[in-house]
């Protein structure tokens, strides 16, 4: 029961089967790391900071505070000192009954006490409350709408206690049938839908809604989802003990760490513009099924594994 995975060994791995089609925390607590963490179906929309707003550091080699990258393109924002960086994100949609808005952060050297803070137009000033000295650490704040405006929004990054990275930024907005997001000519946004199916391992197909225990012993599980309307792409995030990538001291968690690799030695985004360091993304071009295989040589015999799936249309929608 506690072996590990090996090719021709068998193990036992248990798997409580957990379906979430969309994910995020309905709570007002900043998320301490993960890119995904709810447990729960949610519905909202994505508005990534385009990396034309990222113009780098700063040249401390000139008077005044000169971006080192003007023209914008860069994988980072590093605010330095008293120069702040200030970054413009465009909403046309109308979120007054939106139910929140969330601000996520990839945080690269945020340091310890935590130095990067930022605001929202012209709102408050929000000091974050996570970093580390040499690694990355991700950070989701939930932010009062009424900081927002719809239009054009600026966000300033602040640096308090020594340079740090921002490698990437964005703002999700959550609704429901109640509480609904609606787009520039004022019609209600929706969200794509689907569902996930089955889990294959050695001893046969597992449907979702059963649960069951896993055998394995070719270190592969395949998972299927069921996408019913267009989609750019679904994501398959699994709730394992494994490495802790987000930097939070929490190794069994929903594992996944950015939406990029804008990272010192990376500057190419996943090619669908989704997330990483997860189970697999696959890209939808018409509704139907899409099948996944997770490769877990990595990933040790345990009891307690979840899955879910994230599902994305073109207008980053989830």
């Amino acid at each position: 029961m506690t072996s590990r995975f090996t090719y021709h060994v068998r193990a036992t791995l248990f798997l409580a089967f957990f379906l979430a089609l969309l994910f995020a925390c309905f709570d007002i607590l900043p998320a301490l790391a993960g890119v995904y963490d709810a447990d729960g179906d949610v519905t909202y929309k994505e508005y990534w900071i385009p990396h034309s707003e990222y113009t780098g550091g700063i040249d401390t080699t000139l008077p005044g505070c000169i971006d080192t990258t003007p023209q914008g393109g860069t994988f980072y924002l590093e605010p330095v000192n008293s120069c702040s960086k200030v970054v413009r994100l465009t909403i046309d949609d109308d979120f007054a009954n939106a139910l929140k808005v969330e601000l996520y952060l990839d945080i690269w050297r945020n340091h310890v006490p935590p130095s990067a803070a930022f605001k929202l137009n012209n709102g408050p000033v929000h000091q974050t409350p996570v970093g580390e000295n040499w690694s990355r650490t991700p950070y989701i704040a939930t932010i009062d709408k009424n900081e927002l405006v719809r239009g054009v929004n600026t966000i300033t990054f602040l640096d308090t206690d020594g340079a740090y990275h921002i490698h990437d930024a964005a703002l999700r907005i959550y609704f429901d049938a109640t509480h609904p997001l609606r787009d520039a000519n004022g019609l209600e946004i929706t969200a794509p839908q689907g569902r996930l199916l089955t889990v294959w391992a050695d001893n046969g197909l597992f449907d979702v809604s059963s649960g069951g225990t896993l055998l394995v012993d070719d270190d592969q599980l395949v998972l299927t989802a069921q996408v019913d309307s267009p989609a750019k792409f679904v994501e398959f995030h699994g709730f394992y003990a494994g490495y802790d990538e987000d930097n939070d001291g929490q190794f069994t968690d929903w594992h996944s760490a950015a939406r990029n690799n804008f990272h010192p030695g990376g500057t190419t985004p996943s090619p669908l513009g989704g997330t990483i360091n997860h189970i697999g993304t696959v890209a939808t071009n018409s509704p139907g099924p899409y099948t996944m295989y997770w490769s877990l040589p990595h990933v040790i015999n345990q009891s307690g594994v979840k899955f879910k799936i994230r599902i994305v249309d073109s207008n980053y929608v989830v």
